[in-house]
């Protein structure tokens, strides 16, 4: 008859050689194929990432949300650089860290396999006609979008108001600076007779949609206060500054929706706030009205739609619409308008362009997502949620749709990933946050004997 003092031992001596197999195993594996990779004749950058992998499966899960703000901050430093290999190399390294925490995450794994095989069945649908590099390119840029995500609200750790916002500034001080130090030396991107500043991101549009983001979080903190007030009010000032160095007329606009929704929503009955907000509004409009850049870039759009962006966007969406009416149920496939082949630029309109790639049934998936976000953030907000947390998430959500009426918003990555970010994150705030405690109902009698 075994004794219980024996089989504890037994238990315990399984646990042992378990606990000491599985890193001998991980390693030894790592190992190998770092050896066959060296073989091959793998590039040292390929063996280098290879060799971080027990790292990565140890401690992968719990620094998740602390590595994804890093690639964030890293992913708009390098997106002027042009490198397929390093963008490609950033969603997965974002995906791969998604599923350390999709296998913690009950529920999200079977959602998250859903949306993944949709994609690539879309991008299988079109990889015919418009090119396998271009349509499984979209689709693992996308996946890497909903990794973003996935990581925000399931990661373990804490997620606030003030570090999720921090997160964001460090995201857009530095393409900011580098912004206003080519608005001051003249060094940024010639477009149509204006020099628009780009930062450290590819194209001036995507600079402003990025910009806009961290002007609106930046805002919020303001209005929340805090220690850092000071700090906050001059990084404003230069996210406002740098938005209309871009010459970005849907990049300015966002900016001034996201405003008025944030305060509209935010401010509640403190009407000194909503006065303050508005009159900042309105000084930011005029001053960029009145700008060299400004003038010249609103000029286009009141001065007729011929030979101008606008005009260009009118013709760009006819075709694309076009190309939508041959298969107007589920799209011609993703990345199917950023080929070349239907248009040899991009859309400059996100309806647009969804409608031609994952056509009605995939823009009404979008826009019921939408929905159920705005829906559930109202929800949230009568429940008690924090009131700057609910504003925001509204906020950019509103500012993000109106975006896309003439911008390639879901296309330029490292605005979109933050935007995703933010999103997330404010609704795992407003989630997480307990309902406020009931008001204890005091008994009419006792309440007549404690006057008495």
């Amino acid at each position: 008859m075994t004794t219980p003092a024996l089989s504890s031992l037994v238990v315990s001596a399984r646990t042992a050689v378990a606990d000491r197999t599985v890193p001998f195993v991980v390693v030894g594996l790592t190992a190998a194929l770092v050896a066959f990779g060296w073989l091959s004749g793998l590039p040292s950058i390929v063996l280098v990432a290879v060799s971080t992998l027990p790292l990565v499966i140890v401690f992968g899960y719990r620094v998740a949300l602390v590595a994804l703000s890093v690639v964030l901050v890293l992913r708009a430093l390098v997106d002027d650089l042009g490198g397929q290999t390093i963008t490609a190399g950033v969603a997965a390294a974002v995906i791969g860290l998604s599923v350390f925490v999709l296998v913690r995450a009950p529920g999200w794994p079977a959602r998250v396999l859903a949306i993944a095989l949709a994609l690539f069945a879309s991008a299988g649908a079109g990889a015919a006609t418009y090119g396998a590099v271009a349509t499984y390119g979209e689709a693992v840029r996308v996946l890497s979008l909903v990794a973003v995500a996935v990581i925000t609200i399931n990661a373990p750790g804490t997620v606030t108001f003030g570090r999720v916002t921090g997160v964001v500034q460090l995201v857009g001080i530095i393409p900011a600076l580098v912004a206003l130090l080519q608005f001051a030396t003249g060094t940024g991107t010639a477009s149509a007779g204006v020099l628009r500043s780009t930062g450290t991101l590819a194209q001036a549009n995507s600079a402003a949609a990025l910009f806009a983001v961290c002007t609106i979080v930046t805002f919020a903190r303001l209005l929340a206060g805090g220690r850092h007030r000071a700090r906050d009010a001059a990084l404003l000032v230069v996210f406002l500054v740098v938005q209309v160095t871009t010459a970005s007329v849907g990049g300015f606009l966002t900016v001034l929706v996201m405003m008025i929704v944030y305060l509209l929503v935010e401010a509640g009955r403190r009407m000194h706030r909503v006065v303050l907000g508005l009159l900042a509004v309105v000084v930011t409009v005029v001053a960029a009205i009145n700008s060299q850049i400004g003038a010249t870039r609103f000029s286009e759009f009141s001065g007729g739609t011929e030979d101008t962006s606008l005009g260009w966007r009118y013709q760009a969406w006819a075709k694309v619409l076009a190309a939508w009416h041959e298969h107007p149920v589920f799209g011609n496939g993703l990345g199917a308008t950023t080929s070349g082949i239907i248009l040899k630029s991009i859309p400059h309109n996100e309806y647009v362009r969804m409608l031609a790639e994952v056509g009605v049934v995939g823009l009404t998936v979008l826009s019921l997502l939408a929905l159920w976000y705005a829906v559930a953030m109202l929800r949230r907000l009568l429940a008690g949620s924090p009131r700057s947390v609910c504003a925001l998430g509204l906020a950019v959500l509103v500012g993000t749709m109106v975006n896309a009426i003439a911008a390639n918003t879901m296309l330029y990555t490292v605005a979109f990933m933050t935007t995703v970010y933010v999103l997330s994150a404010c609704w795992r705030i407003a989630r997480e946050t307990p309902p406020p405690d009931p008001v204890p109902q005091v008994e009419p009698a006792l309440a007549r004997a404690a006057l008495r």
